[in-house]
């Protein structure tokens, strides 16, 4: 049977190999797909910037020209100022004698603005249109002369220019020279000089144009940065014409990209196209470089994964072997935390049936894991008591594996006979404390006889079947889980009722036998105490309202039984009166003024020495004048305070101590022994070891839980060690405190 077992072995590893490399392979094309989208998006970036940066250099271009017309329009301005230019403008070319002395009086006059001041400018001049003559600071002649002579442009190509500029409507124009035949390799702009404004008469058009020649390879230079790769730019105007164009538009570039500018000066259009590869060419060349680099990280990295494929295999299985024993055992674990689910659910219940002290997020929080967080219930609980029936001669050694047998047998016929009872609770051995839930819109009197005949079945069957005698108290339901503390005391005081005939009692049966005896449980005095102490006016407020309802309208007290009541909660308060009386070193003068002030007023109103009577009212304003005593010391140390509650839930712990809490607060053992000293006038040792003591009484008097196992509750290590405090304490042993108290 080895050999398969080794091949399967073989296969596995076989297996694993295969996808580790696929795994690497995997990380391999991630790593490549991440890499390509981030050259894509730099790729694209760059792009745009050098977009931008074009955008950007050909406005700055167009900027340039702008101010060189800008410049023409601010010269003919000042020439139209000339009052000499205005009369020559209107002379005919047949005047002569007028015409050359009026144009030397020009010629003057044009030096002040003449020539312009501008490199892309090659020469300057002015036409007239009357007398066809061109006049400038160095120049007077016919523009025949000029073209012939200056632009050198052919008689007939002359005339056709003349020709233009007479037709001119007043309009800016620019007309490119080697068309006209001239040597000039450059434009002629013309701008209108004369118009109406200027030169009065009723004449619309322009009687004279300022003509600049714009040098053709200066005017390149403005746009020597946009004109690469053998680009063009093309100008139109408003109507759509064009106006130039640099650059040969007609040749062959391949796919173009095309920028356009609109000048804010004469709203002239500039159309800049590149080739694409020759704008992209710094970036274009970087991408068979990463092509390269892409190739030869797909080569080391196949070669990559396999080698590491060899070398991380054998360190792999041998971890996965571990890691399975691993799971194992956390499976193992798993099962151990799942057992233990029904002791932490029985230890939450022990802490909302004992009524210890449990904040409103820790009650949230105990319904939500015990599934008690719902709306339209009540709660109430049955205290049950199971042990042999009389027919059983049971030895004393085999009481303990009764007992075993008795918690499978009675949990599992609670849970037949009241199906949502899934919430039990045992104070001690042979006691089951099970919390019913029941609707809440059924009354009282349909739920407890329907309660009381189902335990009248399960005390039948368990008798019968198995020889064990049971008997429970029923107490009263509660809408609220904070009440349940409530039902549990009173469910306990109905069983204490019970008889071989009536094994089974209610709460009410308990107030009919009780006859003359008070209500006032100690846990009740505890909580009153620490319902103060954290100053909750709410919660003292209703404990007073159990107490009157438990002793005013259930019970008919005689004249003593409520005198002794009333002293009992007496003693709780002074108790309590007595602790803020106490004055801390860390208060002023003044606040210790303000503290004396306001206990001898409640001493002024309430007789602690005196013979006077009180009655529960007085007794229930009393603690509420101390709260308020509880909130103004408690404000002054919030720290204490939430040590103290965190001591109260977790006293039970055997390793508690002053380190373990100097390490939860985070505050140094020093430190935290003088300000618990300082605010509790306690040592911490003393005032866990009250604490222990109180619950120790508790559970000694009001449960049945074995006085050999006592200890484990409360914290202590061993037995010996509870035992020899208890009896300092209280001054006997917790099995003489029981017998005394069972009156044996």
């Amino acid at each position: 049977m080895a050999e398969p077992k080794e091949t399967s072995n073989a296969m596995s590893n076989q297996s694993f190999q295969k996808r580790l490399i696929l795994s690497y392979t995997c990380i391999l094309i991630l790593v490549l797909v991440v890499g390509a989208a981030l050259y894509q998006i730099s790729y694209q970036r760059i792009k745009d910037g050098i977009r931008e940066q074009t955008d950007v250099t050909f406005s700055s271009s167009v900027r340039r020209v702008d101010n060189v017309l800008a410049n023409i329009s601010t010269t003919a301005q000042r020439a139209s100022s000339i009052a000499s230019l205005r009369s020559l403008t209107q002379l005919k070319g047949d005047d002569k004698e007028n015409l050359y002395y009026q144009a030397y009086t020009v010629q003057k006059d044009l030096k002040l603005i003449f020539p312009m001041d501008t490199v892309t400018i090659s020469d300057s001049f002015i036409y007239m249109k009357n007398s066809q003559y061109v006049v400038s600071s160095s120049k007077f002649l016919s523009f025949q002369s000029y073209g012939r002579y200056t632009l050198i442009c052919p008689q007939e190509k002359t005339t056709l220019l003349q020709n233009m500029l007479n037709t001119n409507k007043g309009e800016a124009m620019l007309f490119p020279l080697e068309e006209y035949g001239s040597n000039w390799s450059g434009y002629l702009y013309v701008y209108p000089l004369a118009n109406r404004s200027v030169f009065p008469g009723g004449n619309t058009e322009a009687d004279a144009y300022l003509c600049c020649i714009i040098d053709k390879d200066l005017l390149k230079d403005y746009f020597l940065g946009d004109l690469i790769g053998g680009g063009f730019i093309q100008t139109t105007d408003a109507k759509g014409n064009v106006v130039f164009t640099l650059g040969n538009p007609q040749e062959e570039r391949g796919e173009q990209l095309y920028t356009r500018v609109t000048s804010d000066y004469n709203g002239w259009e500039y159309i800049l196209s590149q080739p694409k590869d020759q704008r992209y060419y710094s970036i274009t060349q970087y991408r068979d470089l990463f092509l390269m680099i892409t190739g030869l990280a797909v080569a080391l990295g196949a070669t990559a994964a396999y080698i590491f494929t060899a070398l991380n295999s054998k360190p792999v299985i041998e971890l996965s072997n571990e890691l399975a024993i691993k799971e194992e055992q956390a499976f193992s674990l798993s099962e151990t935390v799942e057992k233990q689910r029904p002791q932490v659910e029985e230890a939450y219940l022990r802490r909302i049936m004992r009524g210890e002290n449990v904040t409103e997020d820790e009650m949230n929080y105990i319904a939500k894991e015990l599934n008690l967080d719902r709306e339209g219930v009540c709660f109430q609980v049955l205290y049950m008591e199971v042990y042999p029936s009389e027919s059983y001669n049971l030895a004393l050694n085999d009481m303990a594996l009764c007992m075993q047998n008795y918690d499978l047998l009675v949990r599992d016929a609670l849970k037949r006979y009241f199906p949502d009872t899934g919430y039990i609770y045992k104070p001690s051995d042979r006691v089951f404390a099970t919390l019913l839930v029941s609707p809440a819109s059924m009354e009282g009197n349909q739920v407890l006889p329907h309660n009381v005949a189902a335990f009248s079945a399960l005390h039948a069957e368990l008798l019968s079947q198995y020889g064990i005698w049971s008997r429970g108290g029923f107490g009263w339901r509660n809408e609220r889980l904070n009440d349940i503390w409530r039902s549990y005391q009173q469910a306990k005081d109905a069983k204490s009722i019970t008889t071989g005939e009536h094994y089974v009692q209610s709460y009410h049966d308990y107030y009919v036998n009780s006859g003359d005896m008070y209500y006032y449980p100690e846990v009740m005095a505890v909580q009153l105490t620490g319902a103060i102490s954290a100053g909750n006016k709410e919660q003292v407020m209703e404990l007073f309202g159990v107490i009157e309802k438990e002793n005013d309208q259930t019970r008919t007290l005689s004249r003593l039984q409520r005198r002794q009541l009333l002293t009992d909660i007496r003693s709780t308060l002074f108790r309590k009166r007595c602790q803020l009386a106490v004055i801390s070193g860390s208060e002023n003068e003044a606040d210790q003024e303000k503290r004396r002030k306001w206990i001898d007023a409640i001493d002024r109103q309430y007789d602690w020495e005196g013979t006077g009577e009180t009655n529960l009212e007085q007794l229930r304003d009393l603690a509420l004048k101390l709260c308020d005593g509880c909130v103004q010391s408690s404000s002054s140390n919030e720290l204490i305070r939430k040590i103290q509650e965190y001591i109260t839930k977790n006293y039970h712990d055997p390793s508690l101590c002053l380190t373990k809490i100097s390490e939860e607060f985070n505050i140094s053992e020093n430190y935290f022994s003088f300000l618990f000293k300082k605010e509790t006038q306690q040592n911490f040792s003393d005032y866990l070891e009250n604490l222990r003591m109180a619950n120790a009484k508790e559970m000694v008097l009001h449960s049945d839980i074995g006085l050999s196992n006592l200890y484990q509750y409360l914290g202590y290590n061993n037995a010996a060690s509870f035992r020899r405090v208890f009896k300092k304490t209280f001054g006997v042993s917790p099995k003489e405190m029981r017998d005394q108290d069972n009156g044996t």
